[in-house]
């Protein structure tokens, strides 16, 4: 009993080790994020949701386009 005891101290003993280990990144973490990293990250998502709608913007484009030609060839033949 003693020793089961003593086995779970030691147990508990490293699972808070761990967990200490684990709050430490991510303090450093949400420190990193207050530093600006949040807001840089923010701009390159803004930038990059920008970007793909742009590209979407001009695939449709060009899908209408190529179905105006489409219809036209068809009503020509």
């Amino acid at each position: 009993m003693r020793y089961n005891n003593y086995t779970r101290i030691i147990q508990k003993i490293k699972f808070l080790k761990i967990a200490n280990g684990d709050i430490q990144s991510v303090v450093q973490r949400r420190r990193d994020l207050e530093g600006g990293e949040a807001a840089r990250t923010f701009q390159r998502l803004s930038n990059n949701i920008s970007e793909v709608y742009m590209i979407l913007s001009q695939f449709r484009s060009s899908c209408k386009e190529e179905r105006v030609e489409l219809a036209n060839c068809v009503c020509k033949n």
